[in-house]
Order: structure tokens, then C-alpha cells, then sequence
């Protein structure tokens, strides 16, 4: 298949996903998520997300998996997938050609990756960490992977992010670390009249220092995406045939029992695992 044709497919998976997208909305104040702010203490038993079953209020989003994909391929980027559909298809697009750096190796950090090669990126540099983690973070997923979290020297491993993005900075870069010190980091990866599109920050996980002569002299684009809807839901559904196709997505999960929780949140909390999942 030819080059021309490569990227009409690539556009086609981005055109779907952002019509399944639609409007946002987010920013909603009363979104009620399953494992997140649904409760027992809602009044209706197996209202979380880590049960044998769960009662499903009215209303709820539900969304018919994806034909031909395997259930732990799917799980590989479930939550991280939508939340970058919102992100890539609705708050700032990957324009074909771009060089792309990714803060973080982790679900978000990878999904970012992959949809941007998806949509045609040119180079996709990951920084993140630990190299134990960043190495089974591959799956065919980036181009450049560089561990800033091992290394003794941070501000080297930047400048090895921004020599592989070239002379002049990536074009767009995304921060999925959820680590406050990584936004600073991240302005000074942006080339100037880039954007910096920031996905990470889910919790409030404190303040940080940055330049803010870093945005205005190279007048970046900042951008902040927060969380998905069930239609972000229904446009990464449609994209998994093709994430599933390109990338090794069943290498990233490491399945636990349902009583190994407790192992499972360990090992996600030490870095050992890239992405756990309870089986029943």
C-alpha cells in the first residue's frame, strides 16, 4: 500500500473518532463515573467498579466492544484511550507530519503515543520512566524512548528529547506524566508557535515552578483536556481495530485475580506492571 494511501486511512480512523466525539461535555459539574465518584454510600449496593457485578443506574453509557479485538487488547487503553480521543480529536489535533513528544510511559502516555502515529505524526519521542516500565512500554508504540526518571541527570535526558524532535522543538507536546515539576519541562520542549497540550494533571497533585517567559517568547499554545464522556467511549471503540492491528496492545496488561487487588495497586504504585487488570 502506498504512502498516499497510508495516510488517508489514518485520517479516515481520525475523522470517525472525532464525529463519535462530538461536543464535550466534561466540564460537567454532576458527572457521575462508575469507580469514581459512585459510591455505596449512593444508597444502591455495587455501585464501584472492582465487583463481581454491578448495578447499572439509568442513563448509563454503554458501549458494545469493539469486533475482532480481544478483551485484554481493549482493556490495555481502557480510560487512558477515550480520555486521549477527547484530548487528540476534539482539544488539539495531531497534524499530519508532526513531531510529537510525549511526557510519561504510562496507559495515557501510551495512547497519546499511539493515536498520534495513528494520525500521522512523523517522529513520536517518549520520555518517561523507570527504564523497566518504558521498555515494556515499547509495543511497537514510539519512536524515540528516553527514561527520565532513572537517569541521574534530568536536563540531559531533555535535551536528548529535543535533539531527537530536531533544531527547532516538537511541534506538539503532550504531558501525561500527572506530574506537576513535568509542566515546566514540557514548555521548553514546545518549538516556538508549538502547542502544549496537557492531559496528565487528572488529580491535583500540588503546585510548580515554571518560566512564564517560556510561553510567551515562543508564544506556545497551552491547552488542557480534562477526562472523557461515553461518546469519547464510542470513538475509541471504533479506533481499536486499528490500535490493535498496528501495536502490541496485549503485552501492556498484566491480569490479576479479583483477591490479588491489593498486589495489583502495589505493583502499579512501584512502577512494576504498565497496565493491571482484575479478572473475575
Amino acid at each position: 500500500m502506498s504512502g498516499r494511501s497510508h495516510r488517508r486511512r489514518r485520517r479516515s480512523y481520525a475523522r470517525k473518532a472525532a464525529a463519535a466525539a462530538g461536543p464535550g461535555t466534561t466540564l460537567c459539574q454532576n458527572r457521575r463515573t462508575y469507580g469514581v465518584n459512585r459510591a455505596l454510600t449512593d444508597g444502591v449496593a455495587w455501585s464501584g467498579s472492582w465487583a463481581d457485578h454491578i448495578v447499572l443506574q439509568q442513563g448509563t453509557t454503554v458501549v458494545r466492544a469493539a469486533p475482532g479485538v480481544s478483551a485484554r487488547a481493549a482493556m490495555a487503553l481502557a480510560c487512558a484511550g477515550p480520555t486521549v480521543v477527547h484530548a487528540l480529536y476534539e482539544r488539539r489535533s495531531v497534524r499530519l507530519g508532526e513531531t510529537v513528544i510525549v511526557q510519561g510511559s504510562g496507559p495515557v502516555g501510551l495512547a497519546a503515543a499511539a493515536f498520534a502515529q495513528l494520525a500521522g505524526a512523523a517522529r513520536v519521542i517518549i520520555v518517561g520512566g523507570p527504564e523497566g516500565r518504558l521498555a515494556a512500554a515499547a509495543a511497537g508504540i514510539g519512536d524515540v524512548h528516553l527514561d527520565v526518571v532513572g537517569g541521574t541527570d534530568p536536563a540531559a535526558v531533555l535535551g536528548e528529547a529535543q535533539a531527537a524532535a530536531g533544531p527547532d522543538g516538537a511541534d506538539l507536546v503532550i504531558e501525561c506524566a500527572g506530574v506537576p515539576d513535568a509542566v515546566a519541562q514540557g514548555l521548553t520542549l514546545a518549538r516556538r508557535g508549538g502547542s502544549y497540550l496537557v492531559i496528565g494533571q487528572y488529580t491535583d497533585a500540588g503546585d510548580t515552578r515554571l518560566n512564564p517567559h517560556q510561553i510567551v517568547y515562543r508564544q506556545v499554545e497551552v491547552i488542557g483536556s480534562w477526562a472523557f464522556t461515553g461518546a469519547h467511549l464510542v470513538g475509541y471503540v471504533r479506533v481499536l481495530p486499528a490500535l490493535a492491528a498496528r501495536f502490541d496492545l496485549e503485552s501492556m496488561v498484566t491480569a490479576y485475580p479479583l483477591e490479588s487487588h491489593r498486589e495489583a495497586l502495589a505493583d502499579v504504585a512501584a512502577g512494576a506492571v504498565l497496565k493491571a487488570v482484575l479478572t473475575g
